[in-house]
């Protein structure tokens, strides 16, 4: 007797509720969530003595360790003020990706890929 004969036995709500549970399922493990790897933040640039210094370049770097194998950088200019400002960044994957993505890092790279 096969593992399945005892799905054509339930009844037909039955049935439906489970079709519905999985439907569930599979959205909730596909569904891209967003993860913010760095939020907003404003720098202000001074010299020694306190005062602004415009137009110099400062650089962010960023990357998602697990989800990216290569980093990101933007340069932005100091503004007259001395400021700086990087948005907000931000990646979108599904659970599911991120399950596999921990499971290629850690054959990889064993320990050393959950720190």
């Amino acid at each position: 007797m096969s593992r399945l004969a005892w799905i054509p036995r339930i009844g037909p709500r039955l049935r439906r509720a489970l079709i519905v549970l999985l439907l569930l399922l599979a959205v909730l493990l596909l569904f891209p969530f967003k993860t913010t790897i760095v939020p907003a933040w404003t720098l202000r640039v001074v010299d020694e003595s306190g005062r602004a210094v415009r137009g110099i370049k400062v650089t962010e770097h960023w990357q998602h360790y697990l989800l990216e194998s290569s980093g990101h950088e933007e340069v932005r200019q100091a503004g007259d003020d001395g400021r700086v400002s990087f948005p907000e960044r931000a990646i979108r994957a599904s659970l599911l990706g991120r399950f596999l993505a921990t499971i290629v890092r850690l054959t990889k790279s064993g320990t050393e890929a959950k720190r």
